[in-house]
C-alpha cells in the first residue's frame, strides 16, 4: 500500500492534469492484480474509489483526482488535496488506506504533506 502512496505522491505536481496520477496508481494496482474500477467496473473488491479529491471548506471539494476527471480539472499552485488509495476485500472482511492530506507548494509545484502520521501496519497477534 505504501508503494501505491508514494507514486502518487510523487508523481502530483502543478500543471498536471487530475486524471494522471489515478491513472498511474489504476495502472499499479492493476498489475499487482487487484481489481480497479477501470479494469472492473462497479467493483467493490480492490481498488473501488478514486485517488483523492479537493479539501476546503468542505470535506469531499473540487477537483477529483479521478480518471473522469474534466479536461479542465488541472492541478493548480495552492490546493490542497487528499491522496487515499486503498484496497478492500469484504468477503474477507479486510480493507486498507494510506491517506494524507497535501497542498500543492506554488514554489516547487509539489505536494508537501500537511502533518505525519505513522503508516505503520500493526496486526495484533
Amino acid at each position: 500500500m505504501i508503494t501505491a502512496y508514494d507514486l502518487a505522491l510523487s508523481s502530483l505536481c502543478v500543471g498536471q492534469h487530475c486524471s494522471t496520477t489515478q491513472k498511474l496508481v489504476n495502472d499499479y494496482f492493476e498489475n499487482q492484480g487487484h481489481n480497479t474500477t477501470r479494469n472492473h467496473p462497479g467493483t467493490n473488491r480492490g481498488y473501488v474509489h478514486t485517488l483523492g479529491h479537493g479539501i476546503g471548506l468542505s470535506v469531499h471539494e473540487h477537483p477529483r483526482l479521478s480518471e473522469t476527471a474534466s479536461e479542465n480539472d488541472i492541478i493548480q499552485a495552492g490546493m490542497a488535496l487528499t491522496i487515499e488509495p486503498g484496497l478492500y476485500y469484504p468477503e474477507d472482511n479486510i480493507g486498507i488506506r494510506v491517506e494524507d492530506y497535501v497542498w500543492l507548494d506554488s514554489k516547487t509545484g509539489y505536494p508537501e504533506t500537511i502533518g505525519t502520521f505513522d503508516k505503520e501496519l500493526v496486526i495484533p497477534i
